[in-house]
């Protein structure tokens, strides 16, 4: 029989959703902090860890930098005259969340040789970063709407395009995607020939949004989740969420409860190292939960966490003490 010492050291990885840079979690402390598991048989120990947090220190709050990106084909029309008509409300509300905010808007539609029309634009940038919102009222007043031929469009390449914006390097970067249907992928990139090397494949759009930091949400107008294979493992992978609306009059406080999550979200999650490496530790060792809200007022939250010996790898935890953390 073999006892192995497990100090329970636990590390907590603060994800603050919105800050530019990570920012440092205050000391917590752990009740038992080391507990004991016998390494033989096939039962799984459960132990009970009460996390005690102290308050959170107020943050300075990050700007944001948002983006707006429009679906304009035909199907979109209650979308684009909503937006249209709500953003200088929209956007005094937002500053009430953070004074410090850029606006931008962006839109979209198709390549033409996608059975659209001959002005279908696959992106354009209507109105670049500003805090001028007069400007900005006047350039997304200018939006019209668009053909788009077949189902998917060009969200791929709006998203690409909008990862060369001037992002401030002290800001939240958030993009809203609006949109009613999937996306070509592969897309046919700038010059708008599909088997090139410009062509943009999802993956490779995701990982750009990812290293620049920048949070995607994406929103279904039409209520039925026809843009859900596009936007919502976008939207997993950035940060950011899923959404559908079921009216075009729902846009004003979908826009402004997201931005929302951006600037107040703070989350911690779980995970388990070994001897201060990170290890593979699926299928015998698990938090339950794997991550919580951190209370900005501090105070106790209880977790679990289960370890099942038999399935250890000799590999993993050879002879010896080692802490699991």
């Amino acid at each position: 029989m073999k006892t192995r010492l497990l100090g329970l050291v636990l590390l907590l990885v603060g994800i603050f959703a919105g800050s530019a840079t990570a920012q440092e979690n205050p000391q917590a402390t752990f009740t038992p902090d080391t507990f004991s598991v016998k390494l033989c048989g096939d039962n799984c120990h459960t132990q009970r860890i009460k996390i005690t947090l102290p308050p959170l220190p107020t943050p300075p709050m990050a700007g944001v930098d948002l983006v707006l990106l429009l679906d304009v084909t035909g199907s979109m029309e209650s979308v684009l005259r909503t937006a249209q008509t709500s953003a200088e409300q929209v956007v005094t509300d937002l500053r009430d969340l953070n004074p410090d905010l850029r606006f931008a808007l962006a839109i979209y539609a198709d390549y033409p040789m996608y059975d659209g029309s001959a002005g279908d634009e696959p992106f354009r940038l209507v109105a670049p970063f500003t805090t001028d919102l007069p400007t900005f009222r006047d350039q997304i007043n200018q939006a019209t709407l668009q053909d788009g031929g077949d189902f998917a469009e060009s969200g791929w390449r709006a998203l690409s395009e909008l990862t060369d914006l001037d992002w401030r390097p002290d800001a939240a970067h958030v993009i809203i995607v609006f949109t009613d249907a999937t996306a070509h992928d592969p897309d046919p990139g700038r010059d708008e020939q599909m088997g090139t090397d410009d062509d943009l494949a999802s993956s490779d759009v995701t990982r750009i949004l990812k290293n620049k930091e920048i949070i995607v949400f994406g929103v279904d107008a039409s209520g039925s989740s026809d843009s859900r294979e596009f936007l919502s493992p976008l939207a997993s992978a950035t940060g950011g969420s899923y959404e559908t609306l079921r009216s075009a009059d729902e846009i004003p406080q979908t826009i402004i409860a997201l931005v929302g999550q951006v600037i107040h979200e703070q989350e911690i999650n779980l995970t388990p190292l070994l001897d201060a490496q990170l290890v593979d530790t699926s299928g015998w060792a698990q938090f339950d939960p794997t991550s919580f809200e951190y209370p900005r007022e501090g105070g106790e939250v209880e977790v679990e966490i289960t370890i099942c010996p038999y399935y250890v790898p000799q590999t993993v935890l050879p002879d010896g003490i080692h802490d699991l953390s």
